[in-house]
């Protein structure tokens, strides 16, 4: 088999408590709300301008939710003058460019697709009632697959929440640990997120050439990914920007990612104005 081996108290192995590190107040995020679409893009090329300062040069990662959102954001940028030197990338592959080489110097292998499933499968030929009677259906591979990608993003608090549920979600719960037992010699998206946390306190070739980070529009984070955000955000790298729809109960769980991310801080309100200059540009 491609994934590691069967580990015979895999149903009694506890979530791995993730660590999270402790930044002085000083060096938090610093968090800039804005509207979505034309505030929103304006707030971006200021961020982006401020922090190439005086260095048309200078290295700027813009994190996207998506690799369409950085296509559009390229291309919305754009200015006669020319966008150098900005790269967007969704900050999965951020973390990647900073964890990876950090996992890989471990021994460690990326957990592709083809093994995820081969894992899914396994645990699900030894699951009991319900879902073993559907273990042979690929729909019941694939929804486990997803519940399992959601259930490590979503952080242990979930695992046991779920856990404590009816089934067939507590079945669900139940074999998550399995599953992580099974694929421990490989690493996701959440382990390159937490390595490049990690990574961030050394001279990574890759931090050269990210430069300063401004992270746009981001509608949720891992807890991995949230440590990275810190852990750029303290190395003085980071500037976030969170969309507000204008409608308080739609806003509520931005507020409280701005808050979180803030720290002793307190989030910026409002795009710079610079509208009427944009509106009189050819």
């Amino acid at each position: 088999m491609a994934y590691g081996p069967r580990n015979p108290a895999a149903a009694h192995v506890a979530p791995v408590a993730v660590i999270r590190r402790r930044y002085p107040p000083e060096a938090m995020v610093r968090v800039q709300l804005v509207e979505h679409g034309p505030p929103a893009r304006e707030a971006l090329r200021e961020a982006v301008r401020a922090a190439k300062g005086m260095d048309p040069l200078a290295p700027v990662t813009v994190a996207v939710p998506s690799t369409y959102a950085g296509l559009a954001l390229r291309r919305a940028l754009a200015t006669p003058d020319g966008l150098v030197n900005v790269r967007f990338l969704a900050l999965s592959r951020l973390a990647e460019l900073l964890g990876a080489p950090t996992l890989a110097a471990q021994g460690r292998r990326p957990l592709t697709r083809p093994l995820r499933a081969e894992a899914v499968r396994a645990v699900l030929a030894d699951a009991g009632p319900p879902l073993g009677s559907v273990a042979g259906h690929p729909a019941t591979e694939r929804a486990l697959d997803a519940s399992f990608l959601e259930l490590r993003r979503a952080g242990d608090d979930a695992l046991e929440q779920l856990a404590g549920a009816g089934d067939p979600a507590a079945s669900v719960a139940r074999l998550y640990p399995e599953f992580r037992s099974r694929t421990a010699g490989f690493y996701d998206d959440e382990d390159l997120a937490f390595a490049a946390a990690a990574g961030l306190a050394g001279d990574a070739p890759a931090l050269r050439e990210i430069g300063h980070v401004v992270l746009h529009l981001p509608t949720r984070l891992s807890p991995g990914e949230a440590e990275l955000v810190r852990a750029l955000g303290a190395a003085g790298r980071l500037r976030a920007l969170l969309g507000l729809t204008g409608d308080p109960a739609a806003d509520a769980h931005v507020d409280e990612l701005a808050a979180d991310l803030a720290g002793e801080g307190t989030p910026e309100r409002g795009a710079p104005r610079h509208r009427d200059r944009q509106r009189a540009r050819p």
